[in-house]
């Protein structure tokens, strides 16, 4: 695959960022982790 490194390294970024997002919004709903005060979650 012939793609710029920037790119995938852009992607890798957003994936993990997508990633991280989804995780604590399962934590928080299983109680895992506390909600965050002010932040309306």
């Amino acid at each position: 695959m012939e793609v710029p490194v920037g790119t995938v390294k852009s992607r890798l970024f957003r994936g993990r960022r997508q990633l991280q997002k989804v995780l604590y919004d399962y934590a928080l709903e299983q109680g895992y982790v506390p909600a965050r005060i002010g932040t309306g979650r």
